[in-house]
């Protein structure tokens, strides 16, 4: 799925790449899941040894490190892994963010009948709207195109609720779990939510929990896999890239709004980070 940069495929048996219990351990790049329908595995994930069996659900996250000790002949699942990049928009979107600092302390958990049929419907819904996205591009159906990405986007942010809500589903103590280092990373998604638009550096974040920028740094980039640089940058661009295709303002309206110095400055920043000035990016998003 080159769209979104996803990685979708089917684990069965234990001789697949990275799943056998004599491979070399597995540094993740991305981040992702795994759903055991079936069989057994058992692994270390970073420090920690897990047993997973038929209906439990790993989530990991970039540079965490796999290492399979055993896997049943019948392990049968479904991995997804996405570029954190993907994710870090519809994370700034939700609020529980302490929900998804537990996970990360407690990666493995049960599947209920309900999450597992939700999750599944919902992998199931996602390969077809990009199946979809294909056939309008292909045939210069943009509206339709259009249409279907929004709704890519919402089966996407559906996906990752229904992980948050097994995860719920199975530890209500989730709000008392979290390290002085999660809260750290739990409020900066919260002040960045609030003010990404007009604050855009680091230091401002950092100075808002009284802690040096390179303390705060290196905690955001170890518990999420980005530097708080990085995920700036990350919603600034998913929003001018918004405010440039569906709204009507002047490239020197948005960077007014979006609290650039200038016209000129905004212009070369997202040219920067996505490689075609405003009004070409507009232009090249026309034709599709």
């Amino acid at each position: 799925m080159p769209q979104d940069n996803v990685v979708y495929r089917i684990i069965s048996g234990n001789k697949n790449e990275g799943f056998m219990p004599e491979a070399e351990p597995l540094r993740f790049a991305l981040s992702g899941m795994f759903i055991c329908l079936n069989g057994n595995v058992t692994f270390f994930l970073d420090d920690t040894k897990y047993e997973m069996k038929k209906n439990n659900i790993v989530v990991y996250f970039p540079y965490s490190i796999l290492k399979i000790i055993d896997a049943s002949e019948d392990l049968y699942g479904i991995m997804m892994s996405v570029d954190v990049n993907v994710v870090q928009p519809l994370l700034t979107r939700i609020t529980d963010v302490d929900s998804i600092l537990y996970i990360r302390q407690n990666p493995l958990t049960d599947l209920s009948e309900h999450d597992l049929t939700s999750l599944k419907n919902y992998i199931e819904l996602y390969q077809k709207h990009l199946e979809l996205s294909k056939l309008f591009a292909d045939n210069n159906q943009r509206r339709f195109w259009q249409l279907n990405n929004l709704q890519i986007e919402n089966v996407k942010l559906n996906l990752v609720l229904q992980i948050i809500m097994a995860y719920a589903d199975a530890d209500n103590g989730l709000k008392n779990s979290v390290d002085r280092r999660d809260d750290i990373v739990r409020k900066f998604l919260n002040d960045l939510k609030e003010h990404y638009l007009t604050q855009h550096e680091v230091s401002f974040y950092s100075n808002r929990q009284y802690i040096s920028m390179r303390y705060f740094s290196s905690v955001v980039k170890q518990r999420t896999g980005q530097t708080p640089s990085q995920w700036i940058t990350s919603i600034l661009v998913k929003e001018a890239k918004k405010f440039i295709t569906e709204s009507n303002l002047t490239v020197k309206e948005i960077a007014e709004v979006m609290n650039f110095p200038n016209q000129s400055y905004f212009g070369k920043w997202f040219k920067t980070h996505v490689g075609l000035g405003p009004l070409e990016f507009k232009k090249a998003e026309n034709l599709k």
